[in-house]
């Protein structure tokens, strides 16, 4: 089950009951976001964003890091511009929320969003 679309074709892994189940209770926590477009007042500057990695996604923050970061991106960027400034490969599954709501890699990011990552999670 693929959590997250991805821009490169690869074959999806395995099905796993538990991680399905696991994996449909975060995504039914989390609303589809509209189309997103960035407002004048965010053209030709930086934003902030507050990111909250979660699972293993934990490891590509700085091992003192705890809870979310802030992190300045330039305004338009989308959520792939922000996986690859973390240093997350376009690779990696994840389930993106912005603001509560189910992002994909092409939503556009707005000042002050609240965004939170979570991997495939297993287990039961």
């Amino acid at each position: 089950l693929a959590v997250a679309a991805s821009s490169s074709p690869r074959p999806a892994p395995p099905p796993c009951p538990q991680s399905d189940a696991t994996n449909a209770a975060v995504r039914s926590m989390l609303r589809p976001v509209e189309q997103r477009t960035t407002s004048p007042a965010e053209v030709g500057g930086d934003i902030a964003v507050r990111v909250g990695l979660h699972a293993d996604l934990r490891r590509f923050f700085e091992r003192a890091q705890v809870g979310p970061k802030m992190v300045q991106i330039r305004a338009g960027a989308t959520v792939r511009e922000l996986l690859a400034l973390l240093l997350i490969p376009d690779t990696e599954m994840v389930t993106v929320g912005i603001n509560g709501e189910l992002a994909q890699r092409g939503t556009v990011l707005r000042d002050r969003d609240e965004i939170t990552m979570f991997s495939p999670m297993e287990g039961g």
